[in-house]
């Protein structure tokens, strides 16, 4: 457990350090985990890989892998040994880099660190950029007219719905509903107001 993901690229091994036994493994598997599921190491996601170990106790064996993981839990699986498993190991490897703590990895707004990697992504309302970085708007009001009734406007980010004279924008922010002119002040008519789509007309 390296208390921390890691890079892994390979490992040393050497048999038992007591040279009264002559002890050691001469061939192994390796298993690697980042979360604690376990996966079995072979090239490529092809076949599980045996690695060869040691001839006498004191010689290390140094494996390098052919594709390097990201684990944060190592183990080792011997297959055949010399009179005993015994195994002196170190394992080769790096630190996992955080590619988002260096200008936000480069995105213009949200960036999420993955295992060798990350990846870049935007708010609602924008849409991420062919290079993978940037975000550019979308203009919701080139689709439907954004879902409005009446006028939409495109917004950074976002757009807006709004109505012409005579009517006022709807609680939902996309429909328009008729003004009754004539309900206040009879619509400043001396005598008959009768309200239409819009507008209203007086009459005597």
């Amino acid at each position: 457990d390296f208390g921390e993901v890691k890079r892994v690229s390979g490992t040393i091994i050497q048999g038992r350090s007591d040279n009264r036994h002559s002890q050691w493994v001469t061939s192994y598997k390796l298993q690697y985990s980042a979360d604690g599921t376990w996966v079995t190491y072979g090239v490529s996601h092809g076949p599980e890989k045996v690695f060869q170990g040691n001839t006498d106790r004191n010689t290390p064996i140094t494996n390098l892998l052919d594709d390097v993981v990201d684990a944060r839990y190592v183990r080792f699986l011997p297959q055949t040994w010399h009179e005993h498993i015994s195994m002196r190991a170190e394992i080769l490897g790096c630190n996992h880099i955080n590619d988002c703590a260096s200008n936000n990895g480069g995105c213009a707004q949200t960036c999420t660190n993955t295992m060798g990697s990350f990846d870049c992504s935007c708010d609602p309302g924008y849409a991420l950029n062919a290079d993978g970085l940037g975000c550019d708007d979308i203009n919701e009001c080139a689709s439907n007219n954004g879902g409005c009734a009446q006028t939409c406007t495109n917004t950074m980010g976002s757009f807006d719905c709004s109505c012409g004279p005579g009517y006022v924008l709807n609680a939902d922010g996309l429909g328009c509903d008729d003004i009754n002119e004539c309900a206040s002040n009879n619509g400043g008519c001396a005598q008959t107001c009768t309200n239409t789509m819009g507008s209203f007309d007086c009459s005597c």
